[in-house]
């Protein structure tokens, strides 16, 4: 291609916009900085001044008009060239920076252009070049900036690809080649593609072909490994600044082996989460709710949007205190982990109980930047301690303090006493006739009895008092804050008059009593444990003088009670060292005065206090459960004095007292027949003497008892008859062969007439039942011929024989002269 000649180029001037003659283009061409003229249409450099050689290294003109246009120009799009091409058919001048290649290295220029029209129609771009001011005036810096941004990239730990447009690979750093294994040099003019998994590879490179006309999102790809196996990677690719002197892209490569491990490990954890049982909450800093899991809304009601955003605050009861909320954030924020209960509310206002951890999770500086909470749900377990507690320290069947809570609070009244506190008092307070109640109409019926007498004491109490079930039909009250001591008298006759009213129950209407024992603080005990025994015994005090009483502590009460607690210590050892021995008292046929039995009454031989009266220990025998044992070895000895000592006596039998526990006690019985058959006793010989409230069960008479003794054939005899139910009724029922008339009616013999009438009717009665009777207490001779009189068949008295040991027995009844009526 040739120049246009000057003709030629003058009417395309003139049809141009503008002229451009020979001369312009020789003043063009004197100047330094380069100027030419584009064909548009052929894409061809038309003309170009020596600047323009130059800097398109050429060595001509026609070397250079020879050249494709665009293959150094290639960063004019079509699209940027019609852009072009419109503004300048419309005249309108064009300065813009471009990018050229001459000699194939890229050079950034300022171009200023505007349009010539030819005759043809053909449109001519003048163009005059010259670098960037800001190029031009910093050629220095950009090259340290070059080789600062080459360091920066070389020792980044991301990997870094300079790639051609065709995906060959440039450049690469340290980093990539440690990240996949490979050296540097086998790299170098590699594909990038072909790092890539078969099935990535096309689209990586349709991925690079768009990145040259606009931006692509990154890309997640995997990358072998010279070792085998691949690198799960990201790529990020940019258009290739011009002025590192290549046509392409840069590549950024980032490693997500460890990103994929930890995502994993989170993904396992979000679906661990999910299906937790556990409700969890993760917060921001500042305690806003950012996740909560399924369990979460199945356990307050709340969906995840309903709480997004909110404090958890909003989940309170409203019942925890502000120490402990304190606490909590203290503990927190200073990146410790916090455990407790919280009472929370769910969606609907019902109530419940967590066991809620709070930890907070911190970055990598170890600032807190969120917060995890995880609760289980521990209502029924709460409840159900509560309910635990509430048993170990309540009444189940009343409701009432039960024996610990009452200590506690016992406890607590006693310290404030010795602290000067008012006075207070301790009622310790036992049902009269209870156990007749539930004997007779069964534990149903007893616990409503105890139900209805815990809330007439109940009504009758202050505030401030505390009632509580000991166990059994046993009551205590602690009254706090008295005026006075005395007081508590008062107290006591109160709740005696509220028990007076008789129990309405279904079918039954009984009325009931207390007796009633009462100690002071601190004057009666030191500790809740002494004070209860010392009420303890004042309630057995007040029992024993009858019922509907109350005494208050004192200390010859104390003293008793040691003198009981030291007796029942030496009957032991005296059941075990075989101190017990028998005294028999003669019983004599009134009529002819002769010597048909004997009563044996136990005697203790103490080794310090000498011989003891069973009225000193039987009582204690009994409250303390020693009766049986001791009756057991009363038996034995009488057996033994049966068969050795009173063998060859003229007795015809001797008696033994049986005490209630013997009597209901299958093992008395087996017992009894043992010593029969071992002792070769004769049953008739054998009598056992049985008090009314011995043979009576719950109003009737034991026949079950009764019945298992009668099979041995042993005598029976009611012992003090007159004292308890004295009832005809009864009588025809047991099979019983004499009464014993208790002393207390004989001694007033014959003075005292109701003595007589009771008496004369005692033996009316047993007469007519067949039934001897035998009078008790004779020691007069009035009472003698007063009751011989009567018809009393037969006595003992220390008229008639005084309590001896059998071997004096034996003397006695050997040298005693014929019978003779006095």
């Amino acid at each position: 291609m040739t120049p246009m000649g000057e003709d030629e180029l003058t009417a395309s001037c003139a049809c141009g916009s503008g002229g451009l003659t020979q001369s312009d283009l020789a003043v063009l061409d004197l100047l330094t900085t380069p100027v030419w003229v584009f064909d548009t249409q052929r894409r061809r450099m038309w003309w170009a001044n020596r600047a323009a050689l130059t800097l398109w290294n050429a060595a001509d003109l026609d070397e250079l008009l020879a050249r494709d246009f665009a293959a150094d120009m290639s960063d004019v799009t079509a699209a940027r060239l019609r852009d072009h091409l419109r503004r300048f058919r419309a005249g309108e001048p064009l300065l813009e920076q471009w990018t050229c290649y001459p000699g194939g290295r890229p050079q950034t220029l300022e171009c200023t252009c505007s349009g010539v029209r030819l005759d043809d129609g053909r449109l001519l771009v003048l163009a005059e070049a010259r670098p960037p001011a800001a190029q031009a005036a910093g050629d220095d810096a950009a090259r340290e900036s070059e080789r600062t941004y080459r360091t920066l990239i070389e020792h980044s730990p991301a990997g870094f690809l300079l790639l051609a447009a065709n995906g060959e690979i440039r450049e690469l750093n340290a980093a990539l080649c440690d990240m996949l294994g490979h050296s540097r040099e086998s790299l170098i003019g590699r594909d990038a593609a072909e790092l890539l998994d078969p099935c990535e590879q096309a689209g990586f490179r349709a991925r690079l072909d768009a990145a040259a006309q606009e931006p692509v999102p990154a890309l997640e790809m995997s990358m072998r490994h010279g070792a085998g196996g691949s690198v799960p990677v990201q790529l990020v690719l940019a258009t290739l600044p011009d002025q590192l002197g290549a046509r392409g892209c840069f590549a950024f490569v980032t490693d997500l082996s460890e990103r994929k491990r930890v995502q994993a490990s989170l993904e396992k954890l979000s679906r661990a989460m999910e299906h937790s049982g556990s409700a969890v909450m993760i917060t921001d800093a500042d305690g806003r709710i950012e996740y909560v899991n399924p369990q979460f809304t199945r356990l307050t009601g709340y969906t995840p949007d309903e709480v997004h955003g909110r404090n958890p605050s909003m989940l309170g009861a409203g019942d925890m205190s502000p120490a402990v909320s304190a606490k909590l954030w203290r503990s927190i924020a200073a990146g410790d982990v916090w455990r407790g209960e919280v009472h929370n509310r769910r969606k609907d206002g019902s109530l419940y109980w967590t066991l809620l951890t709070i930890a907070p999770i911190k970055d990598a500086a170890g600032g807190i930047h969120r917060y995890v909470g995880v609760s289980e749900d521990v209502t029924a377990l709460k409840e159900a301690h509560e309910r635990a507690e509430k048993l170990s320290r309540y009444d189940g069947l009343t409701g009432l303090a039960n024996r610990r809570l009452f200590a506690e609070r016992l406890t607590a009244a006693v310290t404030a006493a010795r602290d000067g506190a008012p006075p207070a008092a301790l009622l310790f307070l036992d049902l009269d006739g209870f156990k007749e109640i539930n004997d007779t109409l069964g534990h149903e019926v007893g616990d409503r009895v105890l139900c209805q007498v815990a809330q007439r004491l109940g009504d009758g109490l202050r505030d401030g008092d505390t009632l509580a079930r000991l166990g059994g039909d046993e009551f205590a009250v602690l009254l706090p804050g008295l005026r006075q001591a005395e007081d508590a008298e008062a107290v006591a006759a109160k709740v005696l008059s509220l028990l007076e009213r008789p129990v309405e129950l279904p079918g039954l209407q009984r009325p009931l009593g207390a007796s009633i024992g009462i100690a002071l603080m601190p004057r009666d005990g030191a500790d809740a444990d002494q004070l209860l025994r010392n009420a303890d015994l004042a309630m057995y005090s007040a029992k024993s003088a009858g019922r509907g009483q109350y005494r208050v502590f004192s200390e010859d009460m104390h003293r008793s009670l040691s003198a009981r607690v030291q007796t029942e210590q030496e009957l032991r050892a005296a059941l075990a060292e075989d101190e017990l021995t028998l005294f028999y008292q003669p019983v004599l046929r009134l009529a002819d005065m002769t010597v048909v039995g004997a009563e044996a009454l136990v005697r203790w031989q103490h080794p310090q206090r000498g011989l003891v009266l069973p009225e000193a220990f039987i009582g204690v025998a009994e409250a303390t459960g020693l009766s049986a044992a001791l009756g057991e070895r009363v038996l034995r000895l009488a057996g033994a004095d049966l068969v050795d000592t009173l063998a060859a006596t003229p007795l015809q039998w001797i008696s033994i007292n049986v005490s209630a526990r013997q009597l209901r006690s299958a093992a008395f019985a087996r017992s009894l027949h043992g010593l029969l058959l071992t002792k070769g006793v004769t049953p008739a010989r054998l009598k056992l003497e049985l008090s009314e409230t011995t043979l009576m069960q719950n109003g009737r008479p034991d026949h079950a008892a009764l019945e298992r003794l009668g099979h041995l054939g042993v005598g029976l005899a009611v012992d003090d008859f007159g004292t308890g139910w004295s009832s005809m009724a009864y009588l025809k029922q047991v099979p019983v062969d004499s009464l014993k008339v208790d002393q207390s009616f004989v001694q007033s013999l014959p003075a005292e007439a109701n003595d007589r009438a009771i008496t004369t009717a005692v033996l009316a009665m047993a007469r007519a039942l067949g039934i001897s009777v035998i009078a008790e207490g004779i020691d007069s001779a009035e009472q003698l011929t007063f009751l011989r009189a009567l018809g009393c068949e037969y006595g003992q008295g220390f008229l008639l024989g005084r309590p001896m040991p059998a071997a004096q027995l034996a003397s006695w009844l050997a040298g005693r002269p014929a019978p003779q009526p006095p």
